[in-house]
């Protein structure tokens, strides 16, 4: 089974996705360091400028916060993909069962407390952020 999810910084804790007001000044950089907080093993994929760029390297330091940045992360019965990009934080998940709901219930409740909201792509709602998963919680201590 395979889920996607999308966190985005707000300005206020939302109810739904109807009263959801993203942060717009929020940027690649805050993505990433949501993604390395949430996993503390995350290792950043190895790209060069001239990648993101279409094979032109592009040397104005002004626009290193406009490039997505990607990452991949196994966790016990789960495979995720990580991209950090201008607006959002992306994670798809390849798992099953009671490991994916772990994950969501975690992540959202981890990011909720930096100011982030995460939504079910799927299902189009806001993941639940109210209460600490504890799979996800005593994962990430022993990634960390």
């Amino acid at each position: 089974m395979s889920q996607e999810f999308v966190l985005v910084k707000t300005l206020y804790p939302p109810k739904s996705l109807a009263t959801l007001q993203e942060d717009l000044d929020a940027t690649v950089d805050d993505y990433a360091d949501l993604a390395e907080a949430l996993f503390p093993s995350l290792d950043w994929d190895e790209t060069d400028d001239a990648d993101q760029t279409g094979g032109e390297i592009d040397l104005d330091e002004d626009d290193s916060d406009t490039l997505a940045e990607t990452a991949h992360i196994e966790m016990p019965g789960l495979s995720i993909e990580v991209r950090a990009d201008e607006g959002a934080l992306v994670l798809a998940v390849q798992g099953e069962g009671e490991a994916l709901q772990s994950l969501a219930r975690g992540v959202a409740h981890a990011a909720a407390a930096q100011g982030y909201a995460m939504i079910d792509v799927e299902r189009n709602v806001l993941v639940a952020s109210d209460t600490p998963d504890l799979t996800y919680t005593a994962w990430r201590k022993q990634a960390g």
